[in-house]
């Protein structure tokens, strides 16, 4: 009996590009916004916590989120919520590097 993941469809291939840039994109985050805080005068010790908040937020919102993608039956629409969610949080440090909007950025790109 031949196996399903054996065989490629393109849907799978795009699907997994997505998953290779999100995941490119989700990790580059961290660094540059330490960079980006920094330069916009956070001491090393607020960065370190916005940091950290970002990382609380993954671990708590990790499994929900799966539970959550599992029981959906419009996983594309969840894929472009997430997106959506993703550049508002980076687009929102644009407009300025207060603590409130840092942490509320955190909270969206991560969720």
């Amino acid at each position: 009996m031949p196996s399903t993941h054996s065989r490629s469809s393109p849907s799978l291939r795009a699907l997994e590009w997505l998953n290779f840039f999100l995941a490119d994109v989700q990790t580059g985050l961290g660094p540059f916004l330490a960079a980006y805080l920094s330069a916009s005068g956070w001491d090393p010790a607020r960065v370190g916590y916005a940091l950290t908040f970002q990382g609380m937020v993954t671990v708590g919102f990790q499994t929900p989120a799966g539970g959550i993608v599992d029981a959906a039956r419009r996983k594309r629409l969840l894929v472009i919520v997430g997106l959506g969610l993703l550049t508002a949080g980076a687009l929102l440090l644009f407009v300025r590097s207060n603590a409130a909007t840092v942490y509320t950025s955190g909270f969206l790109s991560e969720r």
